[in-house]
Parts: C-alpha cells; sequence; structure tokens
C-alpha cells in the first residue's frame, strides 16, 4: 500500500525519485578477448526495480497520450500495438508491386543509424511532446526522468565511480523504444514529395525512392537523403554509412548497364542486389527464391543437429521431436511468409525444406 502511494505521488506531482534514476554498472567481459582492452568488456546496467515499475506505468500512459493524438505515424511499425515485422515487410512488398505495375522502376534504401538508442537526446523528445501538447503532469515526469540520471560502478577496492547520463535511452528500460519512436516520428512526418515512401521499424527506417530512369532516380534519392540528414544532423543523430545500403528494381532490360549512384553526405551508397530487411532477404526482382534457398540449407542443418539427439533406441521420443520442431524450426521457416511466399514461384524450392 506505502509503495502504491508512492507511484501515485510521482504521477500526480510529475516527479521521479532521484534514487530510482542510479544504474549499477556491471562488467562482463567478452569471449576470448584480452582482459587489459577496454573494448574487450560488455556494461551491462542493472536499474531499479521499482523504477521501472515506475517506468512502464508512464509507458502506458504516454503510448495512450501518442495513440489518441495519433503521433505515431502509420508506418512506424516497430513497439507499437497491432503491429509487427512481418506487417512492416507485407507493407513494403506491396509497395513495389505497385510501383512496378505502374511500369516504373523504385530504390529501395536501408539506412542504419549509429548507435541510435544510445544516441537520442532528451531536449529533442521534450520538445516534440511539448509541441504536441502532452499532459503537463507527464510532461514533468519525463522531464524529471532525464534530470539527473547517474550510472555508478564499483571497483575491486570496492571505490564507487559515478557518470551523469545526459545521453541516450537507459538500458533496459520500458520506456526507451517508445522515447525513441517519438523522436523517429518527426522524420516519418517530414513533407517528402509524392515520389518517396518511407517506414520504419523502430529504428530501421526504410525509403523507396520511384522513377522513370536511372537519372531520374538518381536525383529524386539525393534530394531525399538531404532531407534525411538534415533531420538526423539536427537531432544529433549519425549514421553509419557502411551499413546503409540500396536496391535498383526496374522491369525489363532497362537500368540494368550501370547502377545508379547514389550519394549520401558525399558518402556513396553500394548498391546490392540482395537486401536483407528484417530478417528476410530482399531481392531486386521480387522472387524471394535466395530467401527460401537460404531456409533451406539453415533448416537443413538445423535438422541434422536436431536429429543427433535421437535414434532407434535412444534419445528423444518422436514426440517430443515433433515438439521441437514445430516450436523452432518450423516458425523459422514461415517467419514473414504473409510478405514472401508466392507459391506460382518459390513453392518448389519451399518443397525440398
Amino acid at each position: 500500500l506505502f509503495i502504491y502511494e508512492i507511484f501515485n505521488s510521482c504521477l500526480q506531482f510529475g516527479h521521479f525519485p532521484k534514487i530510482w534514476k542510479i544504474g549499477k554498472v556491471i562488467l562482463l567481459t567478452k569471449l576470448n578477448r584480452p582482459t587489459n582492452e577496454t573494448s574487450s568488456y560488455r556494461p551491462i546496467c542493472l536499474n531499479s526495480i521499482f523504477g521501472k515499475v515506475l517506468e512502464r506505468l508512464i509507458y502506458t500512459r504516454l503510448y495512450y497520450f501518442l495513440s489518441k493524438s495519433e503521433l505515431i505515424h502509420p508506418n512506424q511499425f516497430g513497439f507499437t500495438h497491432k503491429k509487427s515485422s512481418t506487417l512492416a515487410l507485407y507493407n513494403l512488398i506491396q509497395h513495389l508491386h505497385t510501383i512496378k505495375e505502374k511500369g516504373k522502376i523504385s530504390l529501395v534504401i536501408s539506412l542504419d543509424f549509429s548507435g541510435a538508442f544510445d544516441s537520442l537526446c532528451f531536449p529533442f523528445v521534450l520538445h516534440s511532446l511539448q509541441n504536441n501538447k502532452c499532459p503537463s503532469n507527464l510532461y514533468n515526469l519525463l522531464q524529471s526522468f532525464f534530470t539527473d540520471r547517474n550510472v555508478a560502478y564499483i571497483t575491486k577496492d570496492n571505490t564507487q565511480i559515478r557518470k551523469q547520463i545526459t545521453l541516450g535511452c537507459p538500458q533496459g528500460s520500458p520506456l526507451s523504444p517508445l522515447l525513441w519512436n517519438v523522436l523517429i516520428n518527426d522524420l516519418l512526418t517530414l513533407s517528402f514529395p509524392s515520389y518517396v515512401h518511407i517506414q520504419a521499424f523502430a529504428d530501421d527506417v526504410i525509403i523507396v525512392i520511384e522513377g522513370y530512369s536511372r537519372r531520374d532516380i538518381e536525383i529524386k534519392a539525393e534530394n531525399t537523403l538531404n532531407s534525411t540528414y538534415t533531420w538526423a544532423q539536427e537531432r544529433k543523430l549519425k549514421f553509419n554509412y557502411t551499413k546503409c545500403f540500396c536496391m535498383l528494381l526496374a522491369t525489363g532490360a532497362r537500368c540494368q548497364k550501370r547502377n545508379p549512384i547514389i550519394q549520401f553526405n558525399k558518402h556513396k551508397l553500394k548498391v546490392k542486389t540482395e537486401i536483407k530487411l528484417l530478417g528476410i532477404i530482399v531481392d531486386s526482382h521480387l522472387s524471394f527464391i535466395p530467401h527460401v534457398t537460404n531456409l533451406k540449407n539453415k533448416v537443413l542443418q538445423h535438422t541434422t543437429n536436431l536429429a543427433r539427439f535421437s535414434a532407434t533406441k535412444w534419445g528423444i521420443n518422436k514426440s517430443q521431436f515433433r515438439k521441437i520442431y514445430l516450436q523452432s524450426i518450423e516458425r523459422y521457416i514461415v517467419y514473414g511468409a504473409a510478405a514472401w511466399w508466392k507459391p506460382e514461384k518459390n513453392s518448389h524450392l519451399l518443397r525440398k525444406i
């Protein structure tokens, strides 16, 4: 009853207790790495259990406000109720088919933020909430949540080292994905031209450009990426250009002689014929044969490993074998099938799995 009253008071007066904002850091040594190098350790932050409960209460109220105010973009599929990675893939594939039916060509651009959750700036999240008329008690509570956050590390000689955190989503916090969605919503709502389709699954952003020629695609992509870079720069976010790729989808022999040259902040993006998006290999012909082939090889490996635990007179029985298969291997096969399954093209390959 006492802690219940504390939670209610925090929600009412917009205050997050300071003691619950101190995270305890534990360093885990990476396997087969030298112990005298800082890169050999993985920091894990343990937060207050009471703080996490309060964060969950904040999450419920913040999500209700965002959904009621229609501040969650329809093309945001990550950490959103009634949305999934499969739905994100289905939405993307259907859009690409629509462009193809128009007789146009399309360019898929996959963007990767460098340390997205670790780079989130608190003031920009609060500014976005304030502009969208967030209730004062909820706004004050989030402002208190961001203020005076600390992590503590205890050395071998029991010396406590503290550092104030002014940047990034709290590790392991139920609020972290939703706070990121608040920030990136501004990107999804930018006034892009009609030839631009943009969608996201949390920090995985995909942009589709449609056009009539390779040159047309290059110009449109450059303008779109310039706007995206400006948005990110204003919010102190950076891109990992080595993990940003693009893929051209063209009908017939058009644009096949030379790939388009796509520049992103003076970095030339690598043009690929296959891109792995949300766990599914999407190819430039939308045949998904590379994905099914990859599935076949991986499933064969998993079933071979599973067979080692079963024989005629020893090991797991058929019932247990079937249960493991259905709960692990089969789920792996059918993941995202609503988006990629094409019975007229890849059913003969799927029968081999």
